[in-house]
């Protein structure tokens, strides 16, 4: 596979991975035309709903973070806590 093929798949997995967030808040947001609000499960949905338009916000970033390997493993080179070195003893 080509580097041109692997970017590819990977801006298409982000991309449905972003859409299905969209997706997903659209349909929530539908059903809870169907609710009252005086109704318990509207009160969850609407936080439901809250949390993947939130979610959306952050979607980019995360999925490059989540299918790029290079930011990946740049990612864990900063995350790790490792003891520094010291080279004088």
């Amino acid at each position: 596979m080509s580097l041109l093929d692997k970017a590819e798949k990977s801006t298409l997995e982000q991309g449905v991975a972003i859409l299905s967030f969209h997706l997903l808040s659209l349909v929530i947001h539908i059903i809870l035309r169907f609710y009252t609000p005086a109704d318990a499960s509207y009160l969850t949905l609407s936080h439901i709903e809250i949390a993947t338009s939130t979610t959306i916000q952050l979607a980019i970033p995360l999925t490059t973070l989540a299918y790029s390997k290079e930011i990946r493993e740049a990612s864990q080179r900063l995350t790790e806590c490792k003891p520094a070195i010291n080279s004088l003893s």
